[in-house]
């Protein structure tokens, strides 16, 4: 049986009335998901790491059932009840969570009793994390060289390609019949290569980016009306806003490009005339890369048939797609916007359910 120590040495409780702030500081600076239960498995409080793992508010969690929250048959739970029974702490190293936002992710949890009636405190560390960490800066880096490698191709293809067509033109006013019918191919085929030149060319155009305040909500709400043009009536889109969010750090229309990809492609993956698209907001204050808060959440969710596991491990690097008609620089040009502002991507995906999230300074909100 493990021994429950009665208090904690420390040179601040010579100081009685500083002692409950260390505490609460302590507790708040904690790396790792704590929640106190009480006898009945309900929330009675939660730090900033808890408030970050299960994307709520320490305000919405406080009195919630932990079963309401990961689902009354979670292995977390079972460990909160054994905890309970056996007035003992318990462990439970690489077990499977699913947290409210739908994705799952593997954890390790240790539950210790308070004592008496008063309940459990939890302590929940995703294992994940150094993981997706290595991706996040793989792709910054990915979208960085992307940027750099988009400026030198579109202005060495650019110009020969000019030629080209220049040449072939001539040669359909002048030539023969057979002659004009190639012609005409190397012109079809020259203006092909021209726009996705073009497009490689957006990817280079970043160091003009000028940020400011924006409000995404805003930038959401144009997003959403460029898509519902393109497609009419066919298409369900929703939004689950947080409309208390402070404004993003960034730049207007980059951000749009940003969230109009993200949201195109949601909708060329979807059902024709009964797909849905949701667009979400939230502020998650744990979420941090290399040191930088990223507190405003992005999401955009779609009910489509999920990613090909073949193409995850390079969903965004240039020319990977999924599509039959897509030339694969959407999502890279995605990874160079996230980039840009110092975000964060990510992206959970199962069929019926694909969720990507991207994470943004806020306007006023210290490192």
């Amino acid at each position: 049986m493990s021994r429950r120590p009665t208090r904690i040495a420390t040179t601040a409780a010579r100081d009685a009335g500083a002692w409950p702030a260390l505490v609460e500081d302590v507790i708040a600076a904690l790396p790792d998901a704590l929640l106190v239960l009480d006898r009945s498995a309900r929330v009675r409080a939660a730090n900033p790491a808890a408030e970050s793992l299960l994307a709520m508010s320490a305000t919405a969690l406080l009195g919630r059932p932990l079963g309401a929250l990961v689902g009354f048959d979670a292995p977390l739970l079972a460990l909160v009840e054994r905890t309970e029974r056996t007035a003992t702490v318990c462990s439970a190293h690489d077990m499977p969570l699913r947290v409210p936002h739908g994705a799952v992710i593997d954890v390790d949890a240790r539950a210790a009793p308070l004592g008496g009636d008063a309940g459990v405190v939890l302590l929940v560390r995703e294992r994940s994390g150094a993981r997706r960490l290595g991706e996040q800066i793989e792709r910054l880096a990915a979208g960085r060289s992307l940027v750099g490698l988009a400026a030198v191709l579109a202005h060495e293809v650019r110009n020969p390609l000019a030629g080209i067509r220049g040449a072939a033109q001539l040669l359909e006013r002048d030539g023969a019949t057979e002659s004009r019918d190639l012609a005409r191919l190397i012109v079809a085929e020259a203006d092909r290569i021209r726009a996705l030149v073009d497009r490689m060319d957006a990817l280079g155009a970043h160091g003009s980016a000028r940020h400011g305040p924006v409000n995404v909500h805003e930038v959401l709400e144009r997003v959403r009306r460029l898509v519902t043009t393109g497609v009419g009536d066919a298409l369900t889109i929703v939004d689950r806003y947080d409309p208390s969010l402070p404004e993003v750090e960034g730049d207007r229309d980059r951000l749009i490009q940003l969230f109009l990809n993200l949201a195109t492609n949601a909708g060329e993956a979807v059902a024709p005339k009964s797909g849905r698209i949701v667009l979400g907001t939230a502020y998650d204050p744990g979420r941090r890369l290399r040191g930088a808060r990223l507190p405003i959440v992005v999401t955009v969710e779609d009910d489509g048939p999920g990613i090909p596991d073949a193409i995850r491990p390079r969903l965004f690097e240039p020319f990977a797609t999924t599509g039959a008609s897509g030339r694969g620089l959407g999502l890279a040009l995605v990874a160079a916007i996230v980039a840009e502002h110092g975000g964060a991507i990510e992206v959970d995906s199962a069929p019926g359910r694909t969720v990507f999230r991207v994470a943004l300074p806020a306007v006023g909100v210290a490192t």
